[in-house]
């Protein structure tokens, strides 16, 4: 893996220049890339297959003055060892000294660790090399367990599977409900977030509870106590007893939960392995996912309004994905930038940076004309906001790209309602572009009321 050295006082960081193959390099490389990933799936795949469930892991060592970032493509800690494993489709001798290198660094940083294994499988691209075996012995004198090929690394899977000892079966945890006197708290959760449990508690009296919570039998002293701690939906649980019963006096005597029965509570170690996989592998929804969602729904009851709305939404992502490439590379240029800027922004608040208005969408009742989005959003997207935002990236590279987003959203806003013409528009853009030093670097009411000041002098 090729490397650059770029210098940050007082220490060099080591990058690694995978993610930028395909922008300097040619096809050749990039293929050679997509080859070795997808390699490395496959071989997690016969891991997985073997129930020996690994995780990609990073980390920095610091050596010299300078910070190494060392990347395991299968990490496994198991009963039997602490496994770090590599896939790779190259093998010579630049590589196998680097790799050598890398698991002296490892075991550095992690002394944990018992084995490190290389499955390699040779490009077919590549041309023939007749040296493997010369590369293997010297990364197994640096302590690399090595599979040259398909059989070997399969054989290996399989008896590490078998060493392990590991289920061939899928634990079913139960579905059952439970007393909530008999439900507990995690101590080691997220802080109750008051404001949160109440707006969930409104919405469990509006819908009902139609969830579950995730638990495991509470054990004390070698002895189940006929309880069960809570490791994912404290804050539902919170919600239920401090509002829904407590304050609002609502009767509910028990709760449906998800019984994980081969854990418990008293393996401390295992169940905040559990509160923290569940919390952050459940990836909440954005923005994108409320307008799909009630997209697909206008479609399926023939809302006609609101599908055109959502769709125009869509179309806001849309138009930004497919324009990216018009603007400065690595530049962080997101999909939802103009969904941000002309999606329906909240100009009743007080605040300079006026947000999007996020709770309209995610109840549905976003709606657009189709004269509005024809006449107005549609035109002001492609001949203004598109090149103010190019201008604006490659200009004022030292500015938070909220300024000119937040300028687009009140000349749009202005716009919209007829309170400037287009010829306004140009105008203030081009007063814009020769603000220099003057243009605020983040949007805050002092300077920014001052910008406004200036540019509406030129009209």
């Amino acid at each position: 893996m090729k490397k650059t050295s770029v210098k940050n006082k007082p220490v060099i960081n080591i990058i690694d220049e995978d993610n930028l193959i395909s922008s300097q390099f040619g096809v050749e490389q990039q293929n050679r890339v997509n080859k070795g990933k997808k390699y490395e799936t496959s071989v997690d795949d016969k891991l997985l297959m073997e129930r020996i469930i690994c995780k990609k892991l990073s980390i920095t060592v610091y050596e010299h003055g300078i910070d190494h970032t060392c990347i395991a493509d299968h990490f496994y800690i198991g009963k039997t060892g602490i496994y770090w494993m590599e896939s790779t489709i190259i093998l010579d001798e630049n590589h196998a000294d680097r790799l050598n290198t890398k698991l002296r660094r490892v075991k550095q940083f992690r002394k944990d660790v018992t084995d490190f294994v290389i499955f390699f499988e040779k490009n077919p691209d590549q041309k023939s090399r007749n040296n493997i075996q010369r590369y293997k012995k010297i990364l197994e004198a640096g302590g690399w367990t090595v599979c040259i090929n398909g059989e070997e690394t399969s054989k290996y899977i399989k008896n590490l599977g078998k060493i392990e000892g590991n289920p061939d079966k899928i634990k079913i945890a139960k579905s059952i409900n439970i007393p909530i006197n008999k439900l507990v708290y995690h101590p080691s959760n997220r802080k109750i977030d008051e404001a949160r449990c109440r707006e969930l508690a409104k919405s469990i009296v509006k819908e009902g509870f139609i969830s579950q919570l995730n638990v495991v039998p509470e054990w004390k002293r070698g002895r189940f106590t006929g309880k069960y701690v809570v490791f994912e939906g404290n804050h539902r649980l919170h919600a239920v007893i401090e509002f829904c019963i407590k304050e609002w006096g609502f009767a509910i005597d028990e709760l449906p939960c998800v019984l994980v029965d081969w854990i418990k509570s008293d393996d401390k170690v295992k169940v905040h392995e559990l509160l923290i996989l569940v919390n952050t592998t459940q990836k909440p929804w954005g923005m994108p996912d409320y307008v799909i969602s009630h997209l697909k729904e206008a479609k399926e009851r023939n809302q006609k309004h609101k599908e055109y709305s959502y769709d125009k939404l869509d179309w806001l992502y849309r138009i930004t994905k497919k324009t990216h490439i018009d603007n400065v590379v690595n530049k962080d240029f997101k999909d939802s930038r103009f969904f941000y800027i002309f999606g329906p922004v909240d100009f009743d608040n007080a605040k300079i940076g006026k947000t999007i208005d996020r709770d309209i969408v995610k109840i549905g009742e976003y709606r657009i004309s189709e004269t509005e989005f024809e006449n107005i959003m549609k035109p002001f997207v492609m001949n203004v906001a598109m090149p103010f935002v190019k201008w604006f990236d490659v200009n004022l590279k030292n500015w938070d790209k909220k300024v000119g987003d937040v300028f687009l959203k009140y000349l749009y806003h202005e716009y919209k309602l007829q309170r400037y013409t287009m010829k306004d528009i140009h105008k203030l853009i081009d007063g814009f572009k020769l603000l220099g030093d003057k243009t605020p670097v983040q949007v805050k009411k002092e300077p920014w009321d001052a910008m406004w000041e200036t540019l509406e002098k030129m009209l």
